[in-house]
């Protein structure tokens, strides 16, 4: 293995190929699987929470992000003041 100088870029969340790639309803209906399907991982839970807030969907976004009230931690990654 060996260093290489290149730089990669990723577009896919520029705003006019998410919305052409109907990228936010796929990462919403794939965390919502994932949180029927185990609906306990921090990070799943504050994704879910978090599109929902940027959808202006307050309430349901609320209604997930309440599962961290008390259970997260530092070591997590999604901690504020």
């Amino acid at each position: 293995i060996g260093e290489w100088e290149i730089e990669v870029v990723d577009y896919g969340y520029v705003d006019d190929v998410m919305v052409a790639k109907g990228k936010k309803e796929w990462n919403m209906e794939v965390m919502g699987v994932g949180l029927q399907e185990r609906g306990d991982g921090e990070e799943l839970v504050y994704g879910v929470g978090g599109e929902w807030f940027e959808e202006g969907r307050y309430e349901e976004g609320i209604g997930v992000l309440v599962r961290l009230v008390g259970e997260v931690v530092g070591e997590c990654g999604y901690e504020w003041d």
